[in-house]
């Protein structure tokens, strides 16, 4: 069964206050998500290159005046082995390609309204997962992403129907249940 996961807490020991508000948070959420030495190339992007994710973030955020508070959102959807293995087969494509194409289709949702990107990362073969970084600032109308229950609730939704095309159950579960995925920046 996937896991889907918002990282929005800090671990007990990490040395900030609130997660994702200084001015380093968006190229650190960035440069993990894309990182190469993770993705082997498996990344891409909605309102935003890729190769330039950063800036193009940062300068939106500047130009509407919203370069404060939480910059960045941050989440996980992360497969078993066998699960991704039986969706390729059923679909015919490589597993890598598979996850790529899942991630586009995940990342779709917010692609009307925000910035945002992914990466499918390799780099653990027993642990397929796919990271995605999105601006919390609309390209439509510089407003801040609200973070609300229903859109929490329709991401989800959105989430289960795409992934229930290819045989898979999504199980949304809590930043503090799944710690090994919390990153200190």
């Amino acid at each position: 069964m996937a896991t889907m996961k918002i990282i929005c807490k800090n671990p007990a020991d990490s040395c900030y206050d609130e997660k994702y508000k200084d001015e380093l948070a968006i190229e650190a959420v960035v440069s993990y998500v894309l990182n190469p030495d993770k993705t082997q190339g498996y990344i891409g992007g909605w309102g935003v290159s890729p190769t330039n994710a950063v800036r193009e973030m940062e300068l939106l955020q500047r130009l509407y005046h919203k370069d404060s508070g939480v910059r960045i959102r941050h989440w996980i959807i992360g497969f078993t082995p066998s699960e991704i293995e039986r969706a390729a087969s059923n679909v015919g494509e490589a597993m890598d390609q598979l996850l790529w194409t899942m991630g586009a289709l995940l990342a779709e949702y917010y692609k009307g309204n925000y910035q945002v990107v992914w990466g499918v990362h390799l780099d653990k073969p027993r642990e397929p997962h796919i990271h995605f970084a999105m601006s919390t600032v609309s390209l439509v109308n510089g407003k801040k992403y609200s973070g609300s229950k229903t859109d929490y609730s329709a991401y989800i939704a959105y989430a289960k129907s795409v992934l229930r095309y290819y045989g898979i159950n999504l199980w949304p579960i809590s930043d503090q249940a799944a710690s090994k995925y919390v990153h200190t920046y």
